[in-house]
C-alpha cells in the first residue's frame, strides 16, 4: 500500500505540475495577448496623437493666416480721408474746394448719399469727398459753399491735411470757435 499511495502522490504530483504549466501557459497566452493589445492600444494613441497634432497645426497656421490678413487690412487704403459734407439735392448750391498744396493729396472722388432726387421737402443729402495722399507733408482743404445763380458764397470749413511718413492720411476740421 505504502507503494500504491507513493504512486497516487506521485501521479498526483504530476497532475498538479500538469496544471500548473497548463495554467502558467494560459497566464502566459493572456498575459501576450494583453502586451499585444497594450502595444495596439499605444500605436493608435500615437496615430490619433499625430492626427491631432496635424489637425493643431493646420488650425495655427489658420490663425495666423486671418491674423495676417487682418494686419495687411487695417494698412489698406490708410492712404485714403474722407470729408461729409451735408447739401440739398438741388443744383443750386455745391460745394467747392480748394487744396493748398496740391503735391501732397489729391482729390479721388465725390459720393452723393440721401435724397438724391429731391423727393422730400427738405432733400438733404450728404456728399463725401475723398481725398489720397501723395506724399508727407502738412497743407490744408477749403470747402466753400457756392449759390450757383448768384455767385454768393455761404458756410466756409477749413481742414487740416496731415501725411506721415507711411504716407497715412488724417483730415481735421479746423474749429475757429475756440
Amino acid at each position: 500500500m505504502a507503494t500504491n499511495t507513493s504512486k497516487k502522490k506521485k501521479a498526483s504530483a504530476i497532475k498538479n505540475t500538469k496544471v500548473k504549466e497548463k495554467n502558467s501557459l494560459a497566464n502566459k497566452e493572456k498575459s501576450d495577448k494583453e502586451l499585444i493589445d497594450n502595444k495596439d492600444n499605444f500605436f493608435n494613441k500615437i496615430k490619433r496623437s499625430k492626427y491631432a497634432t496635424k489637425k493643431s497645426v493646420i488650425i495655427c497656421i489658420a490663425i495666423l493666416l486671418i491674423i495676417i490678413v487682418c494686419f495687411i487690412l487695417s494698412f489698406k487704403n490708410r492712404d485714403l480721408d474722407t470729408i461729409a459734407l451735408d447739401t440739398h439735392a438741388n443744383e443750386v448750391s455745391e460745394w467747392e474746394y480748394e487744396i493748398k498744396d496740391k503735391d501732397i493729396i489729391k482729390f479721388e472722388k465725390k459720393e452723393r448719399v440721401g435724397d438724391i432726387e429731391g423727393k422730400t421737402k427738405e432733400g438733404l443729402i450728404t456728399e463725401y469727398y475723398t481725398f489720397k495722399a501723395l506724399k508727407e507733408g502738412k497743407t490744408t482743404i477749403k470747402f466753400t459753399f457756392k449759390n450757383k445763380n448768384n455767385g454768393s458764397y455761404g458756410e466756409i470749413n477749413e481742414y487740416n491735411v496731415v501725411v506721415d511718413k507711411n504716407n497715412k492720411l488724417t483730415i481735421t476740421k479746423i474749429d475757429y470757435s475756440k
